[in-house]
């Protein structure tokens, strides 16, 4: 029957689910804790080790190498061979070999810094545009443009027109207002719009998407053929919340 010993990682560097690690990390570490009996030789009954990393960028590890006593706690390095991407997710797993079988450790994982290392980053994109992107059939009474903002952005540059004549209309709007009123009056029916919201911060300027939307048709009803037109003559009040109307 084949015999595994009772062992856990009792810690692993960066810690799991660390954020902010830097791109250049060199190494990975981790002790693993043995408590078993009989005694677990690490020398002998352990084949070999690796670490498998699961990432979205390759970055080859060299195998680890181990210290430490016999049953005892033995501390682990591999170290990488190549710089980590910036703003990414790794993870990785320690596995061993053992002459009884594979042994492999809980998966862990960290993230790393944005690209530069840091911290000294251009804001996040704006998302979320409200109208949505190609709305069409906006109401002439829905003049206001909102979006959500980007990390890291101190002010907005804002443009906005029909499509074909965007300008801008705003410019270092404070990052705490994630809207723009449109002026009421200068939407018309049936015309395509697009507007577009500037991120910006001491360190860089990123552009937006364009977003587009389309005003609602003003379509009256045409008369057709002979004596179809009926004028109509009423009097109308309103109070109270109540109307009252009577031809005239």
């Amino acid at each position: 029957m084949a015999y595994y010993p009772n062992w856990s990682i009792t810690y692993v560097f960066p810690s799991d689910n660390a954020t902010g690690v830097s791109i250049d990390l060199v190494e990975l570490r981790a002790s693993l804790t043995i408590f078993t009996t009989p005694t677990f030789d690490f020398g002998t009954d352990v084949l070999s080790t690796f670490i498998s990393m699961e990432i979205a960028t390759d970055v080859p590890v060299d195998s680890p190498t181990w210290s430490g006593s016999a049953g005892k706690t033995h501390n682990g390095r591999a170290t990488l061979n190549d710089q980590l991407a910036g703003s990414t997710e790794y993870s990785h797993a320690w596995t061993m070999e053992l002459n009884l079988g594979t042994w492999v450790s809980p998966t862990y994982s960290f993230t790393t810094v944005s690209d530069n290392g840091n911290g000294n980053d251009p804001p996040g994109k704006v998302t979320n545009p409200s109208p949505s992107h190609t709305a069409t059939g906006v109401t002439l009474d829905e003049p206001e443009l909102s979006w959500t903002t980007g990390a890291d952005t101190d002010t907005f540059n804002i443009y906005f027109g029909e499509s074909g004549s965007v300008v801008l209309v705003a410019s270092g709007q404070d990052v705490l207002d994630e809207n723009w009123a449109i002026d009421f009056g200068t939407l018309g029916y049936g015309i395509p719009y697009e507007w577009r919201v500037d991120s910006i911060n001491e360190f860089g300027t990123t552009t937006g998407d364009t977003w587009t939307f389309t005003t609602l048709t003003f379509a009256p009803p045409v008369a057709s053929g002979s004596n179809t037109m009926k004028v109509i003559k009423r009097l109308i009040a309103v109070a109270r919340n109540k109307f009252w109307y009577e031809n005239v």
